[in-house]
This record gives C-alpha cells, sequence and structure tokens, in this order.
C-alpha cells in the first residue's frame, strides 16, 4: 500500500479555504443578524417606554 502524501494538494487547499471562508462569513452574517433583531427589540422597549412616560406624565399633571 503506498504512503499516504503529508501535504494537501494545492486544489484541494484552495477549495478548503474557500469552504473555511463561507464558514466565516456565515458566521458573521449571523452574528449581524442577531444584533439587528436585538435593535429592533430594543426599539420596541424605548417605544413603549415612550409611551409609559407620556401617560405617566398626563396622570400626574
Amino acid at each position: 500500500m503506498k504512503a499516504r502524501r503529508k501535504t494537501i494538494p494545492p486544489k484541494l487547499k484552495l477549495v478548503s479555504e474557500a469552504i473555511n471562508d463561507a464558514i466565516e462569513e456565515a458566521k458573521r452574517i449571523k452574528e449581524l443578524s442577531i444584533q439587528e433583531e436585538v435593535i429592533v427589540e430594543l426599539d420596541k422597549v424605548n417605544a413603549a417606554l415612550e409611551v409609559a412616560k407620556e401617560e405617566i406624565t398626563k396622570i400626574m399633571k
């Protein structure tokens, strides 16, 4: 049986690097998506707090 090569063929290395790059990009996009969802939810909370503040101001007058 032939001994296995210890080095990765250049074409396979390029494919491997492209896959790794794609995985990293997917992770980055997922993180940005999560951050965007958090921002949307925080905007909703801020809007609700503004409404509550206005209601309290009306009651206090």
